[in-house]
């Protein structure tokens, strides 16, 4: 993450006996985790102008099962409400699968909260660490 590598620059300028860790997270292996169960439709809508409608099921851990959707996966998700199917909208049908499969999601978005859980641990901060703070929504 380049905010991590200027941050720690200017943190060790302004601290300099203290110690610092870079984190390494892609923003693919957080998405999962930002994603609002109860309302999927919300996390269709914040995601990358070049994100396909393959990479929201790989980033989600799932695959594309709806044969619909399938034939569609190297599309742009955000065009998805452009092409039509039957009387719906590929976003439409996106939605609708993604609520049918809910459980499967979130056993996903919980096994990844784990792993990155288990990752901030294997730093091993002390108590009064500022990175603490980060470690309480994992």
């Amino acid at each position: 993450m380049r905010e991590g590598f200027i941050f720690e620059r200017y943190f060790k300028k302004l601290f300099p006996n203290q110690k610092t860790n870079l984190v390494y997270a892609s923003r693919n292996s957080t998405f999962p985790i930002t994603i609002d169960i109860d309302n999927l439709s919300s996390s269709l809508l914040g995601t990358q102008r070049a994100f396909s409608i393959n990479d929201l099921y790989e980033s989600l851990q799932i695959d594309i099962k709806d044969t619909k959707i399938l034939s569609y996966k190297n599309e742009l998700l955000s065009k998805a409400n452009l092409i039509n199917i039957e009387n719906y909208t590929l976003y439409d049908e996106i939605r609708k699968d993604l609520e049918i499969r809910k459980d499967e999601i979130l056993e996903k978005v919980l096994e990844q909260k784990s792993l990155i859980k288990n990752y901030f641990k294997s730093f091993d901060t002390h108590k009064k660490s500022i990175f603490r703070y980060f470690k309480c929504w994992a």
